[in-house]
């Protein structure tokens, strides 16, 4: 949202029940949405948003042009054609005051938690968009200079499971992926303050660290190459209209 700051007039398109648009309105922008879910678009009225529930290229064509400084289509491209991202893009260009931004949030496509999970999660979702791509559309609709962005990683893929090897192999002293040390043997004082449960943590864990060490030593290689091809689960391309007077855009 920090990339909308400043926008004194934002619309944002497939608004649903209107998260962005309260942030956006509690940072002090005029925001009015629009959505064709008739739940969603009651929910973001009841929030106090001004919303429209309709098309959003039907909208989109009634606007005035230079309307707004600034756009916003969270996780809204995945549920569309290429022709119609390109569409919308070149509508947006249009109600766009001069040097307006418009923002665009998708599931990152470089992300293996998109691919295996998100994106197919959800029946409305048509296609993944790269990054990229949307960069080169921008381009195309007339935005000027588009920047490309990845949000934050989440936890690195197997990540409880190799900090439970850390922290297994930090009892007795051994670095993940090698050999456990044999255990010290307990004093007799020490065997007599143990509770059962002790006693069985203590005859059963270098024999599961010995497993535990193994498998880290398989899986850490997999590991690593998973985490080089695992990219962050969103990503976002930013797009500004050109200051002053430009060209319209090749339909």
């Amino acid at each position: 949202m920090h990339l909308l700051a400043g926008a004194a007039r934002v619309l944002d398109l497939g608004c649903g029940s209107g998260l962005s648009g309260r942030i956006l309105t509690e940072r002090g922008a005029r925001v009015v949405g629009v959505d064709r879910d008739p739940q969603r678009v009651a929910g973001a009225r009841a929030a106090g948003l001004e919303v429209h529930e309709a098309d959003l290229f039907d909208l989109l064509e009634r606007l005035p042009e230079a309307g707004f400084d600034g756009v916003l289509a969270s996780h809204l491209v995945e549920h569309l054609d290429g022709w119609q991202v390109e569409r919308m893009f070149r509508a947006v260009h249009r109600v766009l005051a001069p040097g307006g931004r418009f923002l665009v949030v998708t599931p990152n496509p470089r992300g293996l938690h998109t691919h295996l999970e998100a994106f197919w999660a959800d029946r409305t979702h048509v296609r993944l968009f790269h990054p990229a791509l949307l960069g080169q559309l921008l381009g195309a609709a007339g935005f000027e200079h588009p920047e490309i962005h990845e949000g934050p990683r989440t936890l690195p893929l197997f990540a409880r499971e190799l900090e439970l090897v850390r922290l297994l192999s930090s009892q007795w002293g051994a670095a993940p992926g090698e050999p456990p040390p044999a255990p010290p043997p307990p004093s007799l004082l020490s065997r007599m303050r143990r509770a059962f449960d002790r006693q069985v943590y203590r005859v059963l864990a270098p024999h599961l660290l010995q497993v535990y060490s193994d498998l880290a030593r398989v899986v850490r290689p997999i590991v690593d190459c998973l985490s080089r091809l695992d990219g962050p689960p969103e990503c976002w391309v930013l797009g500004t209209r050109r200051s002053g007077r430009s060209a319209t855009p090749t339909p």
